[in-house]
């Protein structure tokens, strides 16, 4: 990643977003496409915790509430 050149012939920005939570998924994945992106979280994957005691009461919903970060990301 270091050293790669955006369309425009310059050198992207490299950006480390701490935490995997709401806000930081959402600007890595907002980034990803005009800077290199590194997430830090401590788990593999963002949770929507208001969906949890949902997911209690219908286990179909505990599926969705889990999202791979790998997934988001075009480039894992």
């Amino acid at each position: 990643m270091a050293g790669m050149e955006s369309s425009e012939g310059e050198e992207r920005k490299k950006v480390v977003v701490v935490s995997g939570g709401v806000g930081g998924s959402l600007v890595a994945r907002s980034l990803q496409f005009n800077t290199d992106v590194i997430l830090i979280d401590l788990k593999e994957y963002f949770e929507m915790a208001r969906a949890s005691l949902r997911a209690m009461v219908e286990p179909s919903v505990a599926e969705r509430s889990v999202i791979e970060h790998a997934d988001y990301f075009v480039n894992g």
